[in-house]
């Protein structure tokens, strides 16, 4: 059972959901939020990389292309912190 604010559980449930089916974008996507939520920069970018790595099977998927979109907002992000 997964409680609410179990974040490491929650990571752990969606990486096994991400290899169990390593084509789909949402649980990536979910643990790059997570990360983001906690603060935990690093692995947010690190995810963020696995994420925009990813094959798109489906070019017209709306939120394949949000997942996308804001997978390379966190990586301009990060940049614009290390630049100041």
């Amino acid at each position: 059972m997964i409680l609410i604010g179990d974040t490491l559980k929650a990571i752990e449930h969606y990486s096994y959901a991400g290899r169990m089916v390593p084509s789909k974008f949402l649980p990536q996507y979910y643990i790059m939020n997570l990360c983001l939520e906690g603060g935990d920069t690093l692995n947010a970018v690190n995810t963020a990389n696995v994420i925009l790595a990813k094959d798109v099977k489906v070019e017209r998927s709306k939120a394949v292309q949000r997942i996308i979109r804001e997978a390379q907002e966190v990586l301009l992000n990060q940049k614009s912190l290390k630049c100041n």
